[in-house]
């Protein structure tokens, strides 16, 4: 068999796949690639055996289901948060009591995301500035 007859046998039954079990669609949405990107999109769609505006589609609306701030950005920022609070009354040589230490892992779960924010923002308006 060529590689056409393979290529097209994988395309239709991307096609089949993204036909079952959902309602018709009729709102389209364009977008404009540059070939580079339209080939890199059709090799991920291929790969997960999708039509490419299927896989396109998937992409898109997973960015709704996202939190709005990344997860592990603001574990990072808690954990920033903690250390810096923590080592410097223990580099200055000052004790640091049970209940401070409770208070300290209080305040960077409630602020955690808060922070996360802030820095998000602020490279935002970085980026916007360059």
């Amino acid at each position: 068999m060529s590689e056409t007859a393979v290529n097209l046998d994988e395309t239709i039954g991307a096609g089949i796949r993204r036909s079952r079990g959902r309602a018709g669609r009729v709102i389209s949405l364009t977008v404009k690639l540059t070939q580079a990107e339209r080939e890199r999109v059709e090799a991920l769609a291929l790969g997960r055996k999708q039509a490419a505006g299927e896989w396109a589609r998937e992409q898109l609306l997973a960015v709704f289901d996202r939190p709005k701030d990344d997860i592990l950005l603001t574990e990072l920022i808690g954990l920033r948060m903690f250390l810096v609070n923590l080592l410097r009354p223990i580099a200055l040589g000052e004790d640091y009591t049970d209940e401070q230490f409770r208070a300290l892992l209080d305040h960077v779960r409630a602020e955690k995301r808060s922070v996360t924010s802030q820095v998000t923002e602020q490279y935002r308006q970085t980026q916007k500035e360059q």
